[in-house]
């Protein structure tokens, strides 16, 4: 409970719940958390206030989403009246066309009829060609059934367009109801929605920097624990990737799984030592990791363990090798299974616990 024997990083689920209820304060964060209640209190509340701010800045947002899809229906509406008025403009014209090719084909027919009716003479007099004016009479025709397919189809786009308008006009009116509700609801009015905005996010901003200051604070107080406990159980790389790891210098290292640590790694945390290092593994067992066959540099430094290097390699050097202390009794497996490694690997070498 004073923060002399720490778990520096997580332990697996299940060692994670034990920990936790029987031996909260050997986990950092708790040890840290104790030590630091009044400092994890005030950061509680200003996450609750930073929650806060950023649900009235998304409903400020709203708003202002609300404010801009009604300025872009209000610029569409703009521009469908332009295109109302153009349209409105070309169907008159093209009606207008419309009446004088009807009249001119009205006078066309009794000028035709008049021809048919008429003598040689008249026909002379009066300029009437039967064939001419039939030839006028059909190309005025098409004339006209031309201009009212125009004019149909400009009819069509009208009335598009002024569904067109009554849709966003709705749509605009919805948009700035929605924006007004908003307003409402925040107790603000539309011109005081940007000064509101940028206050919270200054607000905001104060709040962020003040949590980043408490969690400075908090691994400040964490690699205090550490620095002062006395025992750190952790993992090789937790002593150079932990920012909470302090840079004073340890008396012991206790390394277990020692044939499986990259000799990087187990060098550096040696080097951090100031007595004695106590290497614990089984050079039987599996070797680092390291998938670069082909780099002679990675296979010297990645790939080989701490007893390669040490010349540990056989069951008979191990046990006449002064720095060896063989521990003998398996606890895992029945004598029936711990046999046949003992006969084929171990020379013997192991007993079984009565458990």
């Amino acid at each position: 409970q004073e923060g002399k024997l720490v778990r520096l990083g997580k332990p697996q689920e299940e060692h994670l719940k034990k920990l936790e209820k029987d031996y909260e304060l050997v986990l950092l964060d708790r040890i840290a958390a104790k030590l630091g209640e009044s400092l994890s209190r005030e950061k509680n509340e200003l996450e609750a206030k930073k929650a806060q701010i950023e649900s009235n800045l998304a409903s400020f947002e709203g708003v202002s989403r609300a404010f801009q899809k009604r300025d872009a229906l209000l610029s569409e509406l703009d521009n469908l009246r332009l295109s109302l008025s153009e349209s409105e403009r070309r169907l008159r014209l093209a009606k207008a066309d419309l009446d004088m090719l009807e009249e001119s084909l009205r006078r066309t027919r009794e000028r035709f009829i008049e021809a048919q009716s008429a003598g040689i003479l008249k026909r002379f007099l009066k300029g009437l060609d039967p064939q001419k004016l039939q030839y006028e009479i059909d190309q005025t025709t098409i004339s006209v059934d031309s201009k009212m397919r125009v004019a149909r189809e400009l009819d069509k786009q009208l009335r598009e367009i002024r569904d067109s308008i009554h849709s966003k006009d709705d749509e605009a009116n919805t948009a700035k109801k929605d924006a007004d509700e908003l307003l409402k609801h925040l107790g603000i009015s539309a011109s005081e929605l940007e000064n509101k905005k940028r206050e919270f996010e200054q607000r905001k901003d104060t709040i962020l920097a003040r949590i980043a200051e408490i969690d400075r604070q908090l691994d400040e107080l964490q690699r205090k624990v550490l620095s002062e406990a006395r025992l750190v159980a952790t993992t090789l790389t937790k002593t150079f990737v932990a920012k909470q790891f302090p840079d004073v210098p340890f008396d012991v290292l206790v390394l277990d799984e020692a044939s499986m640590a990259p000799l990087p790694h187990l060098y550096w945390a040696a080097s951090r030592c100031r007595e004695s290092v106590t290497i614990i593994g089984d050079f039987l067992q599996l070797p680092p990791i390291c998938i670069a066959d082909d780099k002679p540099a990675a296979q010297r430094w990645l790939g080989r363990s701490i007893f390669d290097v040490l010349g540990i390699n056989s069951v008979k050097a191990a046990c006449i090798d002064p720095r060896i202390k063989l521990l003998d009794t398996q606890y895992r497996m029945a004598p029936e299974i711990s046999a046949i490694p003992n006969r084929l690997f171990y020379q013997n070498k192991l007993k079984d616990h009565p458990s």
